[in-house]
């Protein structure tokens, strides 16, 4: 029997629901897999080895990109701003350091800085906004400012 981790609706259930029983869903698609392998396998092959079906296979997703790409950018702009504003408001609606309020200069600031995360990872709804704090665009200037001086990067 093959398990699926998208059959709930729920993200959150299934992330939970998977942590739980990770090994044993691993097993179970493991198993499955050993025993339908020749099917799997063959129909690889044949999708693989078939010129028109990859070519067809291209163009549709290249229609359905361009079709709903201004979609999609839209629907994830929406919602990068309304998480954005729903931070802000999460965390304060002024700065945490000095008590500006006008939100168009508020900025989120990494409390500790990490080199190889996204630095907009905090839009995501999993991330712990505990490592976050809402300050205005000059006491994060000057945050930065004390970084310069301790590892004495200079002005170019």
């Amino acid at each position: 029997m093959y398990v699926s981790l998208w059959y709930s609706r729920d993200m959150a259930y299934k992330e939970e629901y998977f942590l739980k029983n990770k090994v044993k869903i691993n097993q179970k698609n493991r198993e499955w897999y050993y025993k339908n392998r020749d099917r799997v396998l063959t129909k690889r092959k044949k999708d693989w080895l078939d010129p028109q079906k990859r070519l067809l296979k291209k163009i549709s997703n290249k229609k359905w990109r361009t079709k709903y790409k201004e979609i999609i950018n839209r629907k994830s702009t929406l919602y990068q701003k309304n998480r954005y504003l729903e931070i802000i408001s999460i965390l304060g609606d002024k700065c945490c350091r000095c008590g500006f309020d006008k939100i168009g200069a508020l900025q989120v600031h990494h409390k500790i800085s990490r080199v190889k995360e996204h630095k907009r990872d905090f839009i995501k709804k999993s991330y712990d906004l505990s490592r976050v704090e809402l300050i205005c665009a000059n006491c994060h200037c000057l945050e930065h400012e004390e970084e310069r001086k301790i590892f004495n990067l200079k002005y170019k």
